[in-house]
């Protein structure tokens, strides 16, 4: 796998790869190197940027190496960003003796939205391999997010070649990659009810194919004949269907079954289980 400075994605997983606790002046028995990290550590990293930025200051060097990874007294990970002499700077500065070879956009000077194309880095092993690909803005292992479009969205919008069209730390924070499932599930719920009386919405919903969303998170073959109620329960749409209809083929009726399970979730016969 290609290397990344903070996101190596799969389903529900991040790894961060190298996090080898080099950085002088700390005491390294307080930290661990960690292979596996949940969504909560990239929230730790994103949120001290968040407050490097409000300072008017870039992080330097935001490479595996300077991710230090911590076990709190119960056990929760938590991770944080090395800093020394030579971590941080103003944003008017424009140079450093840091080496970013083969982890820095190629704009001219150190920014803060340089900070966030090494954020979402993902250009390879070697440093001479990530910096020919940097070069070049050959994204490696871009396949991986094929079935992962939060990511794929993130990820590419952080690597854009335009500095300004990269999002800022807080976009990143707010994006749908960091939502956690009930508010995922919220907004499912809001397009259900509000797509009954807007007209736009609707039709946007009627135009996504099932086969666009099922082949996000399966792997078996999908086509044209593929319908939704393939993939849930068979109890819980014998049950949904009791009380109302639903198109299995269209996205927009999808939306409005999910919305009508989580609406009436406690009515629902103890057998089952969502």
């Amino acid at each position: 796998m290609g290397q990344y400075s903070m996101l190596e994605l799969r389903k529900n997983v991040i790894e961060i790869q190298n996090a080898n606790i080099t950085i002088s002046g700390y005491d390294h028995n307080q930290y661990i190197a960690a292979n596996i990290l949940n969504i909560n550590n990239i929230v730790d990293i994103i949120e001290e940027l968040i407050d490097f930025h409000n300072l008017g200051k870039v992080y330097l060097n935001l490479t595996p190496s300077n991710i230090l990874v911590r076990k709190e007294v119960n056990g929760i990970l938590r991770a944080e960003l090395a800093k020394n002499t030579c971590m941080t700077k103003t944003s008017e500065y424009s140079s450093s003796d840091c080496n970013k070879f083969g982890w820095k956009a190629n704009d001219a000077t150190e920014t803060i939205k340089g900070n966030m194309f090494s954020f979402g880095h993902p250009f390879g092993d070697d440093s001479y391999s990530r910096e020919y690909n940097i070069e070049h803005n050959n994204m490696v292992n871009e396949n991986i997010l094929i079935n992962f479009p939060e990511a794929l969205d993130l990820i590419s919008r952080l690597l854009s070649v335009n500095p300004l069209d990269r999002p800022t730390a807080v976009d990143v924070l707010n994006h749908p990659f960091m939502w956690k499932s009930e508010k995922k599930k919220d907004l499912i719920c809001d397009a259900g009810d509000l797509e009954k009386n807007h007209l736009l919405l609707s039709q946007a919903l009627e135009s996504i194919s099932i086969e666009e969303i099922i082949a996000t998170d399966h792997q078996k073959f999908i086509d044209s004949t593929t319908t939704w109620d393939q993939f849930i329960d068979e109890a819980i749409i014998s049950h949904m269907t009791h009380f109302s209809q639903y198109d299995f083929t269209s996205v927009r009726s999808l939306i409005r079954f999910i919305r009508n399970l989580c609406i009436h979730y406690k009515q629902r016969p103890k057998y089952i289980k969502v």
